[in-house]
C-alpha cells in the first residue's frame, strides 16, 4: 500500500523563532483523493510530539506528506494486526496520530526543552482532533513523557486503550506512570512489530 499522511502545519513563535505545530495528523494506508478526504478512522496512536515528517506545503490548509519511520511502523503494525485478525484493512482507512504536545522537532530532547520553556504557550496550542472520540487509543509516547502532559491528555477520555511496556508486556488500562508506554521504535530485546500487532489485533 502507498502510505502517506495528511496534516495541518501552523506557525508558532518559540523563543523568538518561528517553529511549526502539526495538527490533525492522519496516517493513511492508501493515499486518499485529497488531504481533506473524510475517511474511516480505525484507531488512534498517541506519541510524544511530531517528529521529522514534513508536509508538501507547510503553511495553510491540510496537506499531504511522506511518512517518517515512526508513522511507517505504526501503519505496518496495524496492517499486520488486520492480517492476524483475518480481515482486510477497510477502504479509505486511516490511523489518527495525536501527541502530548504538538511542536514539530525530530529531536525529542530539544522539543521537551522548548516545551518546558513555553508550557502555557504549548498547552494552549492543542490539536482540535483531541476533541473527537476514537475506536481506541494506543499510547506510544516513550519514556520521556511528562506526567502533567499525560494527565492533561487523559482527562475526560473514555476510549478503550492499550500500550506495551519496554518488556513487551501488554496493558489495557491507562499507565500508572507517564514513562511506562514504549515508543513503537523501541529497541529493547523482544520488542517486535509482530508482537505489538498482536496487541492491536485485540483492539480492532
Amino acid at each position: 500500500m502507498s502510505h502517506c499522511f495528511t496534516a495541518v502545519f501552523e506557525p508558532c513563535l518559540i523563543n523568538g523563532k518561528t517553529e511549526l505545530l502539526r495538527h490533525n495528523t492522519r496516517l493513511w494506508f492508501k493515499r486518499p483523493e485529497s488531504p481533506s478526504f473524510e475517511g474511516v478512522c480505525v484507531g488512534a496512536v498517541v506519541g510524544l510530539n511530531p517528529g521529522s515528517a514534513k508536509g508538501d506545503a507547510e503553511i495553510g490548509g491540510e496537506t499531504f506528506g511522506e511518512c517518517d519511520p515512526t508513522m511507517q511502523r505504526v501503519l505496518r503494525t496495524f496492517e499486520m494486526a488486520f492480517k492476524l485478525k483475518g480481515v482486510p484493512v477497510p477502504e479509505g482507512a486511516y490511523v489518527q496520530m495525536l501527541n502530548l504536545f504538538y511542536l514539530r522537532d525530530a529531536c525529542a530532547s530539544a522539543a521537551i526543552a522548548a516545551r518546558d520553556g513555553n508550557v502555557q504557550l504549548l498547552a494552549h496550542a492543542r490539536d482540535k482532533a483531541e476533541g473527537r472520540q476514537y475506536p481506541f487509543l494506543w499510547f506510544a509516547w516513550g519514556k520521556s513523557a511528562r506526567a502533567d502532559d499525560v494527565e492533561r491528555f487523559l482527562a475526560g477520555r473514555k476510549e478503550k486503550c492499550c500500550w506495551v511496556d519496554s518488556r513487551s508486556n501488554f496493558h489495557f488500562e491507562p499507565p500508572e506512570e507517564a514513562w511506562m508506554p514504549a515508543h513503537p521504535l523501541c529497541r529493547t530485546k523482544g520488542f517486535t512489530m509482530k508482537h505489538n500487532a498482536e496487541m492491536i489485533a485485540k483492539m480492532l
